[in-house]
């Protein structure tokens, strides 16, 4: 019976609909509709009888009728909002989620409105859950109405993020498995929370040590600069622990509150830990099962902290000065070795002995100048200030994306033929002749590179950004397949329409693309034009 969806569209549904209405006699019986297609009408009689929505038949087609339409500007109120619910999910329409989403994101939640009618009715409730599980901002007068409504929800929330709910309403939810209350100043206490797997009590989220000390099963904990946490060692399944602080956050100081080295000293399955800017944390070898590990900024652990490591596949140690070598980390797949203030230690001979890096970041890192040795590289961050030059990337062959941005140093790329996503703006110096051979790039940011004039034998691009002073019209002429292009600022851009699949597009400040240089395009969501005088 759901068929009808296919029916319909082979029908031109709103158009078919309307006829049917205007032929409906004065009784608004479909019996007497034997001009149109048998087998819809009898369909429709059918789902009539089912839905049970107690209008006519009249009302039932333009209920139809209108929200195949247009969904957004019907007037809904208590006696016809279930109606429609009903039929949007019966008939399985292509605007049934985004018709749930808009009556419950516009009446629902802002309004508290209507779901006295739809409570008991699942796919609401679904959404209403779905809403829950993900970052939002309901407020906790909406959590009060629906709670009041459906006591039965509490029961069913298994994940929720909330900036808002209150202690008094949290309490109603028992079987919470995964909890966001980040910056909740109103919640305490979770201690309720037994089935806690997965919590997220950061920033200037409320919840102190006595707030989680009966709690057993978390694995996942984060509580990023939450001063009144201080010991998570009764959490023995934790498998992820976030203790980390922002850069200088709140003037925190060694021996302040936090969670610190003894806090953390009986943990033995902790497999990834970030302790960025965490000053009290000093040695983390006795988590022997850590896998990535950040020990970033003004973290204290030094390289005495991770000597005893082994199975490290992912470390972050960007700005630490007290870590010089990480050779010992034979297994190493991801390295972040930025170092925007120049203060991390690590330099060339620190990465001398690694050999299966995949991932490698030394942006600002002055230190670093030669990766060759590391020849499974297939992500590559060498840009702004990296000491990184040419002969040092001349024999890797496997790297798929490079940032190279503002990097002088860089003049060719062409040896590195798997290329997919390329940075070369700004000041970087690879020139036209420096890309000349490549041809499986999909993305690529050649914003305000002078050098780059054309890359019409990029056939394969998709993301293109050419804003500033580069590629000229005619150097994108070839080009089929973009669906993201930025010309923002490119007066040499005047039109855009051979690329008929794009989908966003940037033409803003001076750009050279007037009306009819984008007269012809017929998929784009969404467009730039601020400050374009041509619009």
């Amino acid at each position: 019976m759901h068929n009808i969806k296919n029916i319909l569209k082979i029908y031109k549904a709103s158009t078919y609909l309307q006829n049917l209405l205007d032929n409906l006699d004065g009784s608004n019986n479909l019996d007497n509709s034997n001009n149109f297609n048998d087998g819809l009408v009898e369909l429709l009689k059918n789902t009539f009888t089912i839905l049970n929505l107690n209008v006519s038949h009249k009302k039932y087609i333009k209920y139809l009728s209108n929200l195949i339409t247009n969904h957004k500007n019907i007037k809904y109120t208590t006696k016809n909002i279930l109606s429609y619910v009903k039929l949007a999910d019966y008939f399985q329409l292509d605007i049934q989620d985004e018709f749930f989403i808009f009556i419950l994101d516009k009446y629902v939640f802002e309004q508290n409105l209507f779901y006295d009618k739809l409570y008991q009715y699942n796919p609401i409730n679904y959404y209403i859950l779905d809403k829950f599980s993900k970052k939002n901002d309901i407020n906790n007068a909406t959590f009060i109405y629906i709670f009041k409504i459906n006591k039965n929800i509490c029961n069913e929330i298994k994940t929720l993020y909330s900036e808002h709910i209150e202690q008094n309403l949290l309490n109603k939810c028992i079987f919470i498995v995964n909890l966001y209350i980040a910056n909740n100043k109103k919640i305490q206490n979770v201690n309720h929370l037994q089935l806690l797997e997965d919590l997220d009590i950061s920033g200037y989220c409320g919840v102190n040590q006595n707030g989680i000390k009966k709690l057993l099963l978390v694995k996942k904990l984060v509580t990023h600069t939450n001063h009144k946490i201080h010991n998570v060692n009764h959490l023995q399944l934790l498998e992820e622990l976030d203790i980390s602080y922002n850069i200088g956050a709140c003037g925190i100081q060694v021996g302040q509150n936090g969670v610190d080295q003894n806090g953390i000293k009986n943990l033995l399955l902790v497999k990834k830990l970030n302790v960025n800017s965490n000053v009290n944390i000093t040695d983390v070898n006795h988590l022997q099962l850590l896998v990535d590990l950040n020990i970033s900024n003004h973290c204290n652990v030094d390289q005495n902290g991770i000597s005893k490591l082994l199975f490290i596949k992912k470390l972050n140690t960007s700005e630490n000065s007290k870590i010089k070598n990480v050779n010992h980390l034979q297994l190493l797949v991801d390295l972040d070795l930025s170092n925007i203030t120049y203060k991390c230690g690590v330099n060339q001979n620190g990465i001398s002995h690694l050999l299966f890096v995949k991932k490698l970041n030394t942006i600002y890192n002055k230190q670093i100048k030669n990766i060759n040795h590391l020849q499974l590289l297939e992500e590559l961050n060498i840009s702004y200030h990296s000491r990184v030059d040419q002969n040092g990337i001349s024999q890797l062959l496997f790297v798929k994306k490079l940032d190279a941005k503002h990097n002088k140093k860089i003049t060719n790329v062409n040896h590195l033929q798997l290329l997919v996503d390329l940075d070369i703006s700004s000041e970087c110096c690879v020139n036209q002749h420096g890309i000349s051979q490549l041809s499986l790039v999909k993305k690529l940011n050649a914003s305000n590179n002078h050098e780059i004039k054309n890359v019409n034998h990029l056939q394969l691009l998709e993301d293109l950004d050419i804003g500033g002073r580069c590629v000229d019209q005619n150097g994108i002429s070839q080009l089929l397949l973009v669906k993201k292009l930025n010309a923002n600022s490119n007066c040499k851009i005047t039109n855009v329409n051979h690329m008929q699949l794009l989908e966003d597009l940037n033409i803003q400040c001076s750009c050279g693309i007037n009306q009819n240089g984008i007269s012809q395009l017929m998929s784009i969501k969404t467009l730039y034009i601020f400050g374009n005088p041509n619009f």
